[in-house]
């Protein structure tokens, strides 16, 4: 043969090069079937032989591609050749699947393993780790359901809103909030839940009566001048009628208010000012100026209960008005109750020996008011006699340290904002608090030493939560103490 020519040569799958157009590359890549492996091939050199034919056949696969992707580019194969022809695996048995899954001693001791049974351990695995933790979460949840010692096992998860009051909220009749949208008003201690619960308990016990519309529509109401004879009229000697009962019925009537207020359909527009926003306002100026000083009940429940009808009637809230009605009934109060040299001292509480209402307790069962060892003669006691912050007694001051004006800072009108000049005032009483009413030395208002504005002694107990600052001007004196230093001093005299 000439030295120049070159010997033909001849492809490993046994044709001559190159290749055919028309040859079967998918086919050439395709792996044959596993075969079993002899009987004596122990599992160590079962994976040491497929390992190596791995490696055989990923090589051959790659030559293949070479070739084929240089067909397809149109380039040379001069030096090309197809990748020789690919080798069956040795198959393993399922007791070897078995060992190679459930045990990673046994896969170190044999392997390394061929990659594709690699991954084929590694996704059984997965699978029998998330069957273990089904069951595992199935057995702890029959283990909760199973009767079990409960020993150290009372938590508490998340802790629930608590209600403002200790009652349960009573659900208002039907039959009671209807009277009501028909204007049937009645009387405040029918609001209470014992009476409520009563009709609850006993429905056919409250007489009832129909009412007929415009439209001819007839409607069932309570039947009021025979209920009145059963449940009594307006409690005006207060036999019906403490503080407490006052605020759970005013609460009931509040949420009757409420339910006929309410669009009964979406879409259906709200008026922006309600009875129930205006009754809202009116029970939240009673129980804000009035409730807690239990021996005031006499005195200021007549103006709530007149102020409640003006809301029955259309009346709309207004908080000077409110004020003003509670300062006169107050001034009226305070005036027949200051003695006179020609007169001898009565009582400062408008209870006396010849009411026996007293107080209602939480069992339902009233005490006498001149009783001192119940809770309400206590409440009495403590009303009569103010305390400063730090829990000190003193009598009420002489001039509003708040204003100047004649009367002590407990009952200062709300509606006073500025002295008689046009200046602010400097400080404000909340919940018997005197506290600046703006920002003072920092982010946010300060309380002030009572004692200390009213010239008397401190004993410094309440530390830094209270400044020994005046309440009238901000300085470093008592209020009453007339210092020539006050902005509020003119030769020696308070100027409101």
């Amino acid at each position: 043969m000439p030295a120049d020519q070159n010997p033909p040569r001849t492809s490993v799958c046994g044709l001559p090069l190159p290749l055919p157009p028309t040859f079967d590359f998918a086919g050439h890549r395709k792996r044959p079937a596993d075969t079993p492996a002899p009987d004596d091939r122990e599992l160590l050199e079962k994976n040491r032989r497929n390992v190596r034919t791995e490696i055989h056949n990923a090589d051959s696969v790659s030559t293949t591609r070479d070739y084929e992707e240089a067909v397809a580019n149109a380039e040379s194969v001069a030096a090309l050749d197809v990748g020789a022809k690919l080798k069956a695996y040795y198959a393993y048995t399922e007791e070897e699947k078995r060992l190679l899954v459930g045990s990673k001693e046994v896969v170190e001791a044999t392997g390394p393993l061929p990659v594709f049974m690699t991954s084929w351990v590694a996704a059984q695995r997965l699978v029998v780790a998330t069957e273990e933790a089904t069951e595992r979460r199935k057995r702890d949840a029959d283990r909760v359901k199973a009767p079990r010692s409960i020993r150290g096992t009372l938590q508490m998860g998340t802790p629930h809103a608590v209600a403002p009051t200790s009652e349960a909220t009573i659900s208002i009749p039907d039959i009671w909030w209807r009277s009501l949208f028909y204007k049937i008003y009645f009387p405040l201690h029918w609001w209470t839940d014992e009476v409520i619960q009563q009709y609850h308990d006993r429905p056919h016990s409250i007489p009832k009566c129909d009412i007929t519309l415009e439209n001819g529509t007839k409607v069932q109401v309570v039947d009021f001048p025979r209920a009145e004879e059963m449940l009594g009229d307006e409690d005006t000697t207060f036999e019906r009628l403490t503080p407490g009962l006052w605020r759970q019925a005013s609460s009931n009537l509040l949420a009757a208010y409420d339910i006929c207020c309410t669009p009964a359909a979406e879409g259906e527009s709200e008026l922006e000012i309600n009875y129930n926003t205006v009754f809202r306002q009116h029970a939240h100026f009673a129980r804000l100026k009035c409730i807690e000083d239990l021996k005031m009940f006499p005195v200021w429940y007549p103006v709530e209960n007149e102020l409640r009808n003006e809301v029955y009637n259309g009346g709309g809230f207004s908080l000077a008005t409110w004020e003003n009605r509670w300062m006169i009934a107050l001034a009226a109060w305070k005036q027949a109750n200051t003695p006179t040299p020609f007169t001898p001292s009565r009582s400062a509480s408008p209870f006396n020996s010849s009411s026996s209402s007293g107080v209602q307790n939480r069992n339902g069962k009233r005490t006498s008011p001149d009783d001192g060892n119940t809770a309400a003669a206590k409440c009495r006691e403590r009303s009569s006699t103010p305390t400063s912050g730090d829990g000190q007694s003193f009598r009420k001051p002489p001039s509003c340290v708040t204003c100047c004006g004649p009367h002590s800072a407990y009952d200062h009108p709300t509606t006073i904002t500025a002295f008689q000049d046009g200046q602010p005032i400097f400080s404000i009483v909340i919940n018997r608090d005197i506290r600046t009413a703006h920002a003072f030395r920092g982010n946010a208002p300060k309380s002030l030493c009572l004692n200390f504005n009213l010239g008397r002694r401190c004993n410094g107990e309440h530390g830094d939560e209270r400044l020994h600052t005046c309440s009238l001007c901000g300085g470093d004196h008592g209020a009453l103490s007339r210092d020539p230093a006050c902005l509020r001093v003119r030769d020696g005299a308070l100027v409101p």
